[in-house]
């Protein structure tokens, strides 16, 4: 065999050299084939080559890690029916394996937080130990919502659980070979207390000389986190909110009405 070398993850087919045989007889013509065995009982890695004419092949994409000495046992037969049975090492050379996938420290954020915030680290998953790789955003819905600095993915907005809990990306680990894989990942924003935003009523006027007790209105707030309605801390009930202070005719003498809500939101 011309050569006794080969590199890994080259195509089936590829061809690992040429075979010629040592034969007394001048210009003798010789066929070659793969056999089991020398007769000696050796293992072999047959299945994993194959013979066109001259030419050993590979008959499989060949992997370093798994099999870096590949033997192959070949026969040859002149013309006259005389064989001969060979078993050949070839070396199995190293070369770059793309990365397989890649992983995130945390899959989660709580809403609300600045930009800039760290979601998770980005660690590579390569059969080469040793590799060095590079993580960039290629696509997902949400991909404008993040940033890739380093191995590290970080917001680009403040996120909002109420408006959208699952964002999906997709992110590119390539390695120093510039083989790539791409993974996509789910993002799940969770949820965190956002403060009421208003508080309404929806009557703002009250007929004089109504008797105490009477109902002015409903009360009701605007907030994220829930549907709108009020909520009263049973501590307020019967304590004052607001003093109206009623002046008569521009008079310095006054009184006051105190307003404060009843278990059910009615003031």
């Amino acid at each position: 065999l011309d050569k006794n070398s080969i590199q890994e993850n080259l195509k089936k087919g590829a061809t690992i050299g040429r075979l010629s045989a040592t034969d007394d007889d001048a210009k003798e013509k010789h066929t070659f084939r793969l056999v089991s065995t020398t007769g000696e009982g050796e293992p072999n890695d047959n299945a994993l080559s194959s013979i066109s004419g001259t030419n050993l092949r590979t008959n499989a994409v060949l992997d370093f890690d798994t099999t870096p000495v590949l033997t192959a046992i070949v026969e040859v037969t002149d013309r006259s029916k005389l064989t001969f049975t060979q078993a050949l090492t070839i070396k199995v050379t190293d070369g770059n394996d793309a990365p397989t996938g890649v992983t995130l420290s945390s899959l989660t954020i709580a809403e609300n937080q600045p930009k800039g915030t760290e979601v998770g680290i980005l660690t590579a998953i390569d059969p080469d130990p040793g590799d060095t790789h590079t993580y960039s955003l290629v696509g997902g819905s949400d991909k404008k919502l993040f940033a890739v600095e380093d191995n590290r993915l970080v917001t680009k907005a403040i996120l909002d659980f109420e408006l959208k809990a699952k964002l999906d990306l997709v992110i590119r680990v390539t390695d120093k070979g510039n083989s790539s894989v791409n993974v996509p990942f789910t993002i799940a924003v969770t949820d965190v207390n956002d403060a009421p935003t208003d508080i309404t009523l929806d009557n703002d006027t009250i007929a004089e000389n109504e008797p105490g007790g009477s109902t002015i209105g409903k009360l009701s707030r605007e907030d994220p986190d829930v549907a709108t309605g009020p909520t009263i801390d049973p501590a307020t009930i019967g304590t004052k909110l607001w003093e109206v202070v009623l002046n008569k005719n521009g008079a310095s003498d006054h009184g006051s009405i105190a307003l404060s809500p009843g278990p059910d939101g009615n003031i």
